[in-house]
């Protein structure tokens, strides 16, 4: 089965998904849909995109990264601040940031990628982390 989505970067994205798992037999049927170990959204496997918002430039973003090339690494988040604008977005530990305002971080090192967002208005491709 494969599922096709077009991203913020208006590229046709394919993802190949496994074979189909019936539910739990455990969890009753009205109740599938909101218990953690059943999830039929498939949205939830997408990059999403999300847009960061901070007063000025100088204020930081609410989280922070880990990665680069010279890690042999694509760039992820490492920490994400309690009760700020990210943490509210729904950014995640572990979640790779694909793209910061159109611009690829695929094999960006990581002081190109400190010195990228200086903007008040971030647009973050965030691949999400599943638990």
């Amino acid at each position: 089965m494969s599922l096709q989505r077009q991203a913020a970067s208006e590229k046709m994205i394919t993802v190949h998904l496994p074979p189909y798992d019936p539910p739990p037999a455990w969890i009753p049927p009205e109740e599938r849909a909101s218990d953690p170990d059943y999830c039929g959204d498939l949205n939830d496997f997408l990059p999403r995109k999300i847009i960061l918002r901070r007063p000025n430039p100088s204020t930081q973003l609410g989280f922070h990264i880990r990665g680069g090339k010279e890690y042999r690494s694509e760039i992820y988040i490492s920490k994400v601040i309690n009760s700020s604008e990210a943490e509210r977005l729904g950014l995640k530990i572990g979640d790779q940031i694909l793209s910061v305002n159109g611009v690829s971080f695929s094999g960006l090192d990581h002081p190109q990628v400190i010195a990228k967002p200086s903007q008040r208005g971030l647009s973050l491709e965030v691949d999400p982390h599943l638990e």
